[in-house]
């Protein structure tokens, strides 16, 4: 998967912890490549629409409706910048895909966008390296917000997420919370 465009790409970018570190790939003129992972084209062609209007530069969406699509189409084009994932697709899920990307060397950032709003599976993403948590009954603010921040090289978790994701980080480390 890792080709000679790729890996010169894959020079320039570099993870710490959970954190993207490298320093933009692009100016502010050039286009920003998103690949949407999701299988249900009303919710992709709605991301798309806010991804085009977003206040942060020219954006071309690119689409897969599962995950070897999406692996391959990650793999082929090293000018992907930022991946925004569902967790349940037709042939696996988005913790499979992921995996499959820190397998391949393919350091692309990533945000689950997911109607799942379980503490384990926002802690599984973050650990499997997902830069973002956003639950879909998210608000288009709070998306766009997400979407800056990590494009500024930080993380987000959606705001009504984060206290049970600490709470169960606590449990999961045998830590009290009284």
């Amino acid at each position: 998967c890792l080709v000679e465009s790729r890996a010169k790409v894959l020079l320039c970018r570099q993870w710490s912890g959970y954190r993207w570190t490298s320093p933009p790939l692009r100016s502010a003129v050039d286009v920003m490549k998103i690949l949407v992972v999701d299988d249900h084209p009303l919710f992709a062609d709605g991301l798309r629409e806010v991804l085009r209007e977003a206040p942060f530069g020219p954006v071309t969406v690119l689409e897969a409706g599962d995950v070897s699509s999406a692996l391959s189409i990650a793999c082929a084009d090293p000018g992907i910048e930022l991946i925004c994932l569902d967790l349940h697709l037709p042939d696996g899920d988005g913790f499979g895909l992921l995996q499959a990307l820190q397998e391949a060397g393919v350091v692309i950032p990533a945000i689950v966008l997911s109607a799942l709003e379980d503490p384990a599976a926002v802690h599984r993403a973050l650990e499997l390296g997902a830069v973002g948590y956003l639950s879909k009954a998210s608000k288009k603010g709070e998306l766009l917000d997400a979407f800056r921040k990590i494009q500024n090289h930080g993380s987000y978790v959606s705001r009504h997420l984060r206290r049970d994701l600490t709470a169960y980080r606590a449990a999961s480390r045998g830590d009290t919370l009284g």
